[in-house]
C-alpha cells in the first residue's frame, strides 16, 4: 500500500511539474486548459496544447466505485473536421496511458490492487471563443497489462476553461 502512494504522489508531482514549467510559456496564449470530466473517470482534467498539431491531456478522478484512476495521452488534433450549422468541430486522436487502483490487494479477487496499461483515445470537441470554454466527447481502448491482461472502453464527457 505504501508503495502505491509513492507510486500516485510521484505520478501527480511529475503532472504538476510539467504543468507548472508550460504556465509561464501558456499564459496569455490560451494554452492550457483545466476543467471536469464525467464518465468513466469522473474527476478533474487538463489539456495543454503545444501547437495546432499536438497537446497532452489527462485525468485523475474515481471510477466504477472508489476506484482511484488517472491517465495521460499524447494527442494529434484535426481542427476544423466537421461542421454543423455553420460551427466547426475539431477532432482528435492519441495514445497514453492509464492507472487505476482497484483498493482490493487481497490475493482472492480478480480486479485487486493497481491496474496500468496503455490507451488509445479519440474524441470530438467544440471550442466557445469568448470565454475560451472547450466541450468534449471521447472514446478509448484500454489494454490492461500489469498485473494481467485485461481490454476495456472509457467514455468521457466534458469541459474546460484556457487560462
Amino acid at each position: 500500500m505504501r508503495s502505491t502512494f509513492f507510486f500516485y504522489l510521484a505520478f501527480t508531482i511529475f503532472f504538476l511539474g510539467v504543468s507548472c514549467t508550460n504556465v509561464a510559456h501558456a499564459e496569455g496564449n490560451h494554452q492550457l486548459g483545466v476543467g471536469a470530466v464525467l464518465g468513466t473517470t469522473t474527476g478533474f482534467t487538463f489539456k495543454y496544447v503545444r501547437d495546432l498539431k499536438n497537446a497532452y491531456d489527462g485525468t485523475i478522478g474515481w471510477g466504477d466505485g472508489d476506484n482511484f484512476r488517472m491517465s495521460g495521452d499524447l494527442l494529434w488534433q484535426k481542427p476544423r473536421l466537421f461542421q454543423v450549422n455553420k460551427e466547426w468541430f475539431d477532432g482528435y486522436y492519441g495514445l497514453g496511458g492509464s492507472a487505476v487502483d482497484r483498493g482490493n490487494y487481497s490475493s482472492n479477487s480478480n480486479n485487486n490492487g493497481l491496474e496500468i496499461g496503455p490507451r488509445a483515445v479519440g474524441g470530438v470537441r467544440y471550442m466557445f471563443h469568448d470565454p475560451r470554454v472547450e466541450v468534449f466527447g471521447e472514446l478509448a481502448f484500454v489494454m490492461d497489462i500489469i498485473p494481467a491482461t485485461y481490454a476495456d472502453l472509457e467514455v468521457g464527457i466534458g469541459g474546460r476553461y484556457y487560462f
